[in-house]
C-alpha cells in the first residue's frame, strides 16, 4: 500500500491524546491515527506481508 505525507494542525490537547494512546499501544504517531481513521471508515487493512521464501 502507498503512503502518502502530509502535513496537519490539530490541537495541542488533541495532539497530546494521539501521543498518550499511541505511546499506549506501543505504536508510532502516524502508525495510530491511520489505525483509528481506517477504523472510523470501516477500511479494511489491504496489504498482506509477503511470505518469506523458504529454502534448505
Amino acid at each position: 500500500m502507498m503512503k502518502e505525507k502530509v502535513s496537519i494542525s490539530l490541537s495541542v490537547d488533541v495532539l497530546n491524546r494521539v501521543d498518550e494512546a499511541a505511546k499506549e499501544e506501543n505504536r508510532k504517531r502516524s502508525n495510530y491515527i491511520d489505525t483509528v481513521l481506517r477504523k472510523h471508515f470501516k477500511i479494511e487493512e489491504t496489504h498482506q506481508k509477503p511470505f518469506a521464501k523458504f529454502s534448505r
